[in-house]
């Protein structure tokens, strides 16, 4: 079995333009293998040369909760940048202000980045205490 571990992610991420197109594919990819098909409504990554169309980096309705998240949608934000905490504070604050139409009491928020990202479980418990998603 092939396996990949976090610093070789960590150091494919620092090349950003390559893994900036390619991560919301590999981040589908993963879905679709521990998220039962027949659970998925709608799936949607745009990766490759779609990814700088605009709108969330990915979109996933399910039929039950997932180990993704405790609603059954969720919007997502990728990244590979370096500065990873403002980042993750900017597409926070943007899909706060403008959530596109979604509820935001019925969205999981998923932001990822393929970095190493120290103090993230206190950046999550900071966003959950805000109670915004």
């Amino acid at each position: 079995m092939f396996t990949i571990n976090e610093d070789e992610i960590n150091q494919w991420s620092a090349n950003e333009i390559t893994a900036e197109s390619l991560l919301p594919d590999l981040i589908r990819r993963l879905i679709y293998s521990l998220v039962p098909q027949e659970r998925i409504k709608h799936i949607h990554f745009p990766s490759y040369k779609a990814t700088h169309h605009g709108g969330y980096d990915g979109e996933l309705d399910t039929k039950a909760p997932t180990i993704f998240s405790d609603t059954l949608s969720s919007a997502w934000e990728i990244s590979v940048r370096k500065d990873i905490v403002t980042k993750a504070n900017s597409d926070y604050k943007t899909r706060t202000e403008d959530s596109e139409g979604k509820s935001k009491k019925d969205v999981t928020l998923v932001v990822i980045n393929g970095r190493s990202w120290p103090n993230k479980a206190k950046w999550i418990k900071e966003k959950r205490e805000e109670n915004k998603w």
